[in-house]
């Protein structure tokens, strides 16, 4: 999907974290992905961190236990880039909301990259990682979706 198709389809389509739907049908198995974030991230005190397809920010938020010197958030939509950085203020040295496809290739800037859910909307993943590959000197940590 391109990155214009993509935003409409949150825009248009995806339900609220708040509403019943959107609790049990996208936040599915959120609580296990958290836990598992919360491990992989417990060593990113004065890191660099891009949370690729930020959404509103509150996984992140849920399991950063740790101070990165920098994060970024990236996400086609302002309104959840928006969400995310109020969400994640204060959480970080320095606390960035971009509005951006994150599956742009650019420089090496950051530590870690997340890129949760990301890979979902590929039909073919391996160029996404390797343009979020692209973006990390460190880790990259992305899920990927089942083959059903």
């Amino acid at each position: 999907m391109s990155a214009r198709t993509l935003h409409d389809h949150f825009r248009n389509t995806r339900p609220s974290r708040a509403g019943a739907w959107g609790r049990l049908a996208l936040r599915h198995g959120e609580a296990r992905r958290v836990e598992i974030l919360r491990a992989w991230l417990a060593s990113a005190a004065g890191l660099t961190v891009l949370d690729a397809g930020c959404g509103d920010g509150a996984s992140l938020a849920a399991a950063l236990t740790a101070r990165p010197r920098r994060l970024r958030l990236e996400d086609l939509s302002a309104h959840a880039v928006a969400a995310a950085a109020e969400r994640l203020a204060g959480r970080a040295d320095d606390v960035v909301g971009a509005v951006a496809d994150a599956l742009t290739p650019g420089a090496p800037e950051f530590d870690v990259v997340l890129a949760i859910g990301v890979l979902d909307y590929q039909a073919d993943p391996a160029p996404a990682l390797r343009a979020l590959a692209t973006r990390t000197r460190g880790v990259l940590i992305a899920n990927v979706p089942r083959a059903d």
